[in-house]
């Protein structure tokens, strides 16, 4: 298994900050797969209630995104640590990955505005949910194939 090298300098500045603290022992290759089931069974859920519930659809759309980011830093033997943890993930997810995770941090803003709206906060159009259900369906999928791969070994500094 190679060391994984995208992202370097992020991640050791992320690990700096404290923002992300390393794990006693990567995750094992099972419970990454299973997570990313989690993942798409989300994912599934989203798309049920997309028509009805647009916000719902979105929040559980981001949520799938997150947790498959988070997923391929625990097979590195990296956590978020909890203040901030979700912009964390986002970030360090965007320095090594690439593609779609570059718009989780996005997506984590919207999220943050559907959670808590102010009077002035519309919801999420059906149009963003449609395109965020296609870009988490991606970022899940880049997951499992980063998983599958064997890339992805603990973090060395």
């Amino acid at each position: 298994m190679s060391f994984w090298q995208g992202g370097r300098a992020a991640i050791e500045r992320l690990l700096e900050e404290g923002r992300l603290e390393r794990l006693q022992q990567p995750a094992a290759l099972e419970w990454g797969a299973q997570q990313l089931g989690v993942c798409e069974r989300q994912l599934d859920s989203a798309r049920t209630v997309a028509d009805g519930d647009p916000d719902s659809a979105f929040t559980l759309a981001y949520d799938a995104a997150r947790k498959a980011a988070a997923v391929l830093l625990q097979m590195q033997g990296l956590r978020a640590r909890a203040q901030g943890s979700h912009a964390t993930v986002a970030e360090a997810a965007a320095e090594q990955f690439d593609g779609p995770f570059e718009r989780l941090n996005r997506y984590r803003r919207m999220r943050h505005t559907v959670e808590y709206p102010t009077p002035h906060d519309a919801g999420v159009a059906e149009e963003d949910v449609a395109v965020a259900l296609g870009d988490a369906a991606a970022m899940v999928e880049t997951a499992r194939q980063l998983v599958a791969s064997g890339r992805l070994a603990p973090w060395r500094s």
